[in-house]
């Protein structure tokens, strides 16, 4: 068996069809994360002078995929909105995927893998998303095709591409290693001189060092070191198994052909001597998804479901596909029909599947249905802020791009910051809560039992005030639509009095901001360098949120049912509906850490016949009243569910 010849065996029209039913079913099921507009703020500021970066006086890497970065500055310099441009990148990339593998299978191969893609919910979605993966896919797909492909080239021509496709990968995502590394370690083992392809992810490294501080994204840093091993295995466990359930046949097919290749791949027996590198590569590529796979577990996984697999998913279900063709019969006319039917009727599933936005008992959710739900119309929904409709993230992020043009700069907090951000604008400082663009909040000791991929931090609140936080000031959202000035004066003001009461982490703050704010040739900066590429970090005794000023109050904890990943107490005189947002602007206080306690002030005297609790459904909460100097405890569970909203309690006060 020549060469190429596995390719050869192709139809001339397959992969067109291929590339555009792909290109199809991704355009008709895009979307963009609130994660992606974290992206979107960096490269808005980027291609307006203000840097690569996220807050303009902080050169911080927030966004964990450069070369999709780096994409995206092109598309949005010659005047593409983001949202969009993100969207025509992973159609493209997807109908390149789809074109690549028919292209470099045989046709009853090609058909199984293109089925188990084109339906499978998880590489639909985030084959848009505004996320990197598609860019991932397209790359992987190209090494997949120069290894088997039906390019007659030189050997050293083939070596260098394969080389390129995955130092690439590499870029775009630095977890892709894993996946690729053992291909790009075949590789150059055959021809050295491939190294070369290296050139611009060293390049990268070298830059992000000098001008972050660090070569690694700071999600790297926001997600390090939050679970111990074994509760990081028991998440990585339970994001596979939720994976497998939602997925059950291409998890199957997927592990399957990952199983046949990885067998066949690592004996000599039935392999032609002119095949002894396609065999070798494959044997690499099956590695990297199992390495890759196991590295996603180890980790803990992700709260988005499926995303974390849908580039091993493409490797496994290729390689199969290569193991059949290379040992298994062919298939006649009839099988191909035959397949091409169950094709079809597996695309009719995937185009009429329901949206499910419920989130696991292991804080995992199907983040398409989530933002379908919160503000997609349709299928190419795309939210716009409408100043004063709601408090959804963008709408607020207008209202404050609209105060900082008249007041000047100001700064806030929040954790679903990506459209939050975007709208705000660049005279709006953003601290994210969740570290994701956060230098320093990443460096604080992760709270214990946090949602994987969303990992909450202790951060002194001495930190927040020191820069002029607003939303720690009362009243915060009714002054701010009112475009009220004092507010952003109290801010300023609270910011010059703070005395932190915790010096091990203003010490931490002080070297972070030496790195990321003070002057790019500075030789103290290099000096702190590696102290922060380290990620040093403290232990702090802070972590309660205390506002007690008056007669009577709320104290209030809360214990999760199925680990912790947020929740919300909501105290209002009156009740919201069951059901409601957690995310209300009503009285409702945000608390993360079962150990630590909430106060909530209800402010002068009054004659209550009951007080109406609302906390988030899934969590235990304890609750003391004290009025008059008397306390009493009410043990309260959220009645358990897995629906997104509040649950309510009623408490009689005697």
């Amino acid at each position: 068996m020549a060469t190429g010849s596995l390719a050869g065996m192709a139809t001339r029209r397959l992969p067109v069809v291929a590339g555009a039913v792909l290109g199809v079913l991704t355009l008709g099921r895009a979307w963009v994360s609130d994660d992606a507009y974290i992206t979107f703020r960096s490269v808005s500021n980027f291609i307006h002078g203000y840097g690569a970066v996220y807050n303009v006086d902080e050169r911080v890497q927030a966004y964990t995929h450069p070369l999709w970065f780096l994409l995206l500055s092109v598309l949005s310099r010659v005047g593409i909105d983001l949202y969009y441009a993100s969207i025509l990148l992973g159609v493209a990339c997807a109908i390149g995927v789809g074109y690549l593998i028919a292209k470099t299978l045989p046709p009853a191969s090609a058909i199984i893998v293109l089925a188990a893609l084109a339906t499978s919910p998880s590489f639909l979605d985030f084959s848009t998303s505004g996320l990197e993966n598609s860019l991932s896919h397209l790359l992987i797909a190209g090494i997949i095709a120069l290894a088997f492909g039906w390019e007659e080239m030189p050997e050293r021509r083939r070596a260098l591409l394969i080389a390129t496709c995955a130092s690439l990968c590499i870029l775009n995502r630095f977890d892709d290693a894993l996946l690729v590394g053992p291909a790009l370690l075949v590789t150059l083992i055959a021809r050295p001189r491939a190294a070369i392809a290296l050139v611009p992810l060293v390049l990268w490294l070298v830059v992000a060092t000098l001008y972050y501080g660090t070569p690694l994204p700071n999600t790297f840093y926001a997600k390090l070191g939050a679970m111990p091993l074994g509760e990081g295995l028991r998440h990585g466990i339970a994001y596979l198994s939720d994976y497998a359930l939602a997925e059950p046949l291409h998890a199957g097919i997927a592990t399957i052909g990952a199983l046949l290749a990885f067998n066949e791949a690592r004996s000599t027996t039935g392999w032609p001597a002119e095949l002894n590198k396609e065999r070798r590569m494959l044997l690499a590529l099956t590695i990297g998804a199992l390495l890759y796979v196991a590295y996603v577990v180890v980790i803990g996984g992700d709260f988005m479901r499926g995303r974390m697999f849908t580039a091993p998913m493409l490797v496994a279900l290729a390689a199969g596909g290569i193991t059949q063709a290379a040992r298994g019969p062919s298939f006649g006319g009839t099988a191909i029909a035959g397949m091409s039917a169950i094709f079809v009727a597996f695309l009719l599933i995937a185009t009429t599947t329901q949206y499910d936005n419920r989130i696991s008992a292991a804080g995992i959710d199907n983040e398409r249905a989530v933002y379908q739900n919160l503000w997609l119309s349709g299928r190419m929904g795309r939210a716009t802020p409408e100043l004063g409709a709601s408090n959804d993230p963008a709408t607020l992020g207008a209202i404050l791009q609209r105060y900082a043009a008249l007041y000047g700069p100001v700064t806030v907090s929040g954790t679903a910051t990506g459209q939050y951000g975007y709208f705000a604008g660049p005279q709006v400082t953003v601290l994210d809560t969740l570290a994701l663009s956060d230098p320093f909040v990443a460096r604080m000791p992760a709270r214990p039992h946090p949602r994987p991929g969303q990992i909450s931090r202790v951060a002194p609140l001495d930190y927040f005030r020191s820069r002029g936080d607003l939303t720690l000031q009362r009243g915060y959202l009714e002054r701010l639509r009112a475009l009220d000035p004092t507010l952003r004066e109290d801010a300023l003001k609270a910011a010059k009095s703070v005395q932190w009461s915790d010096r091990a982490s203003l010490g931490v703050w002080d070297r972070v901001r030496l790195v990321v704010s003070g002057g790019l040739l500075d030789r103290d900066r290099f000096l702190a360098m590696p102290d922060y590429a380290l990620a040093s970090s403290v232990h702090t005794d802070e972590g309660a949120v205390r506002a007690t000023n008056g007669d009577m109050a709320i104290r209030a904890n809360y214990q999760p049912r199925f680990g912790s990943f947020g929740s919300i107490l909501g105290v209002n005189v009156g009740r919201l509906p069951d059901g409601a947002d957690w995310d209300n602007d009503q009285g409702a206080v945000e608390l993360h850490d079962p150990d630590s306690w909430v106060t909530i002030d209800l402010g002068g005297t009054h004659s209550l016949s009951e007080i109406s609790l609302q906390g988030d459904a899934n969590d235990v909460y304890i609750v003391t009243f004290s009025t008059d100097g008397k306390r009493f405890t009410d043990p309260w569970a959220a009645p358990a569910s897995k629906d997104i909203g509040l649950r309510t309690r009623i408490t009689p006060q005697d």
